[in-house]
């Protein structure tokens, strides 16, 4: 085959789950910085919070971290494929 006849690789089309995963990180890094504000804010005020604030932060914000890792991963592995 000659090297005009080959065909170019297709473009590369938006994908689903990386959109998606990278809502559910923006929406738990929101919702962990949200929650440690309230704690923060409650200790600055010499009250309690909710515990339920301090869970959200302690599981949200490692969560998203985590989440965005995999999307600097899968963005990776797709550039050392093209």
């Amino acid at each position: 085959m000659e090297a005009s006849q080959i065909p170019a690789p297709p473009a590369a089309a938006p994908q689903r789950g990386r959109t998606a995963l990278m809502l559910a990180a923006v929406t738990c890094t929101a919702l962990g910085l949200a929650s440690l504000i309230a704690v923060l804010v409650g200790a600055w005020l010499q009250g309690s919070a909710w515990p339920g604030f301090v869970y959200a932060a302690f599981i949200l914000l490692p969560l998203a971290f985590l989440l965005m890792v995999a999307l600097v991963l899968g963005a990776v592995i797709t550039r050392r494929r093209s």
